[in-house]
């Protein structure tokens, strides 16, 4: 949208992928009357100022693009970008003075005191303002000069929204032409604001949390304390379900015995969980029984094959009071002889499983071993996923504790039928490659690398790359990942997907799966794509040096400083032989990795270390 007029303020209501309301498509349901709501409160707050609304969308390879306004807007835009600079940035090419950026929970705060911020800002003309104990991507006000300065740097690392990357930069004495910049945090006192002081009360995720449109009928000054209430409110009931757990504690009789526990809290524990939903179909839903994170495909795989499965909503973390009373009652129900921790929420909940006498197991996913130190003083048993792992816990907890070797498994039978997969194998040199790219798009993942990789692939053969994954640590990173895709050349195509299960599809396709990560303990992106009999190109890291045997063709080992083109090259030529890399693939996957063996082991462990081996 270009401003008919030059414009002092430009108003954006971001409604990013986290907002219930803020999915564009993939046939995400937009709740149309809150959104109505919204747009009304931030007229009134601001009547006189362009409203602009911009939205994320799940079409993450494709650039913004301007949709018809919802009613009380004067434009939206429908965007794939990350960081706020990049969504302003697409929204104009006529930038106004100043942008007041603001999320759907401003509508929490007071309006006076919201409207004397910006009056102030008019005053004074800073380049960026924010409000004292207000999460900066709440409300802020930036001149058009921070914008293009951070624009200008292609963004920066870490940072979701301006102030993040202006913090960063004034720290690192950021400045242009016209000197350095002017950056202000106004006080409750600047914008006579009395009860600022019950912004610190509501818990950080209230922010994104509340559901809004109950409180958008109240006065703007009386919806922060009735969003406090109901956070003390919410708290209270889990507090009480809590304390009703403790009183029951032993005393029910246990209404779903079974011998193991297994706590996989995590809803973003990729790899965990695909690595559970391999081996589920190989245990007994009458030995174990899981705590897992709700609405996760594993919750869904485990609970089809018939586990019992108790949810929790906050990845069992320790403030969490509702998630705490969930695995107490676990506990009781379950009466296991055995606590199989898959993440680092054992350094938690140990010392309370161990004062009941249960055995513990503690599994070890990530090379950072020390990030388990604290379980290892009441485990009774260490599950490393690989010798390398295994031989950094032994250095650490000696003989002390039972430390096993469980690498993860596969079910390499469950994968393309034989007739399929010969298919595949018959790769002219008219045929696409298929390329595939698993897991979170952020640094330590290297899709940039992988990117630069398959692009250079291209001057040998057509090809297509689908990365599949969420954005990660860095928006920044996930930006230039965008940007990178967008500039591909025309006989590359490549195309972005956020993460979508089942993912099989994919791996039966793809003839290349690349991974470009610097330090995974094994790594089950490339389990899988040995078990699909794709050719695993992977850059060396210990985990991947498990997987991939330079003496026998079953997939390629590069290095962090080896020329991508040359990377390229060496996939080439293995396609050339890529029937044989396939059937080795399949081979190593089902001697190897294979998941009826991994459960095998997982059992008999627990039999052993419950007392019944």
């Amino acid at each position: 949208m270009n401003f008919a007029r030059p414009v002092r303020f430009g108003t954006v209501l971001m409604l990013d992928s986290t907002d219930q309301y803020g999915h564009a498509d993939d046939g995400a349901a937009i709740d149309a009357e809150e959104l109505a709501r919204l747009i009304t409160g931030i007229r009134e707050t601001w009547p006189d100022q362009p409203l602009l609304v911009s939205r994320w969308s799940h079409a993450l390879d494709q650039p913004p693009v301007t949709d018809s306004a919802p009613p009380g807007a004067d434009a939206l835009t429908v965007t794939r970008d990350f960081t706020d600079v990049k969504r302003l940035v697409g929204i104009s090419s006529v930038l106004p003075e100043r942008w007041l950026v603001v999320r759907p929970s401003v509508l929490l705060l007071p309006a006076q005191a919201l409207r004397t911020a910006v009056e102030w800002t008019i005053r004074h003309t800073p380049d960026l303002v924010t409000l004292d104990g207000v999460a900066a991507d709440v409300f802020y006000v930036a001149s058009a000069r921070a914008v293009a300065m951070v624009a200008a740097l292609g963004g920066v690392p870490g940072c979701v929204t301006l102030p993040q990357a202006l913090e960063r930069l004034t720290g690192a004495g950021g400045a242009d032409d016209e000197g350095a910049l002017r950056v202000t945090r106004l006080t409750p006192r600047d914008i006579a604001w009395p009860d600022q002081a019950l912004v610190s009360a509501l818990d950080p995720r209230g922010w994104r949390s509340q559901r809004l449109g109950p409180l958008l009928a109240l006065p703007s000054s009386a919806r922060l304390a009735e969003a406090l209430r109901r956070q003390q409110h919410a708290l209270g009931d889990a507090r009480s379900a809590l304390r009703a757990q403790r009183d029951m504690t032993g005393a029910a009789t246990p209404t779903d015995r079974r011998e193991v526990l297994v706590v996989v809290p995590s809803m973003y524990q990729s790899g965990a969980q695909a690595a559970w939903a391999e081996v589920a179909g190989y245990l007994s839903p009458a030995q174990a029984a899981f705590v897992v994170g709700r609405s996760t495909v594993l919750q869904g795989i485990l609970q089809a094959t018939g586990f019992r499965v108790f949810e929790v909503g906050e990845g069992l973390a320790a403030t969490s009071a509702a998630d705490a009373a969930t695995f107490f009652a676990a506990l009781d129900a379950v009466r296991p002889a055995v606590v199989h921790f898959d993440g680092a929420e054992g350094n938690t909940w140990a010392p309370a499983v161990f004062s009941r006498g249960v055995r513990i197991v503690q599994h070890v996913r990530l090379n950072a071993v020390d990030r388990f130190r604290p379980v290892f003083a009441y485990a009774d048993a260490v599950v490393g996923v690989s010798p390398h792992v295994v031989s950094e816990i032994a250095a650490r907890v000696g003989t002390a504790v039972r430390v096993e070797h469980i690498p993860d498994g596969v079910d390499a039978a469950a994968r393309a039928p034989a007739a399929a997969m010969m298919e595949r194998a018959v790769l002219t040199d008219e045929r696409t490659v298929q390329c595939l790219c698993v897991g979170r798009v952020e640094p330590a993942k290297g899709q940039l690398r992988v990117l630069e990789i398959v692009q250079h692939l291209g001057a040998h053969r057509r090809c297509r790359l689908v990365i599949v994954g969420p954005c990660g640590s860095d928006p920044a990173y996930c930006d230039a990942v965008s940007d990178r895709i967008r500039a591909a050349p025309p006989d590359t195509t490549i195309s972005w997907r956020p993460f979508t299960y089942p993912i099989a599809d994919l791996y039966q396709q793809a003839h290349v799966v690349l991974v470009g990560s610097r330090n995974e303990a094994l790594g089950m992106v490339g389990l899988e794509t040995l078990a699909a009999g794709g050719l695993l190109v992977a850059q060396r890291s210990t985990g991947y040096e498990c997987i991939i045997d330079a003496s026998t063709p079953d997939g390629l080992l590069y290095d962090s400083d080896e020329p991508a083109s040359r990377v390229a090259e060496r996939i080439a030529a293995a396609l050339q032989d890529f029937g044989r890399y396939s059937v080795n693939a399949r081979r190593k996957a089902a001697a190897c990795f294979g998941a009826s063996e991994s459960a095998a082991r997982l059992s008999r462990l627990w039999r052993e270390v419950g007392g019944r081996g």
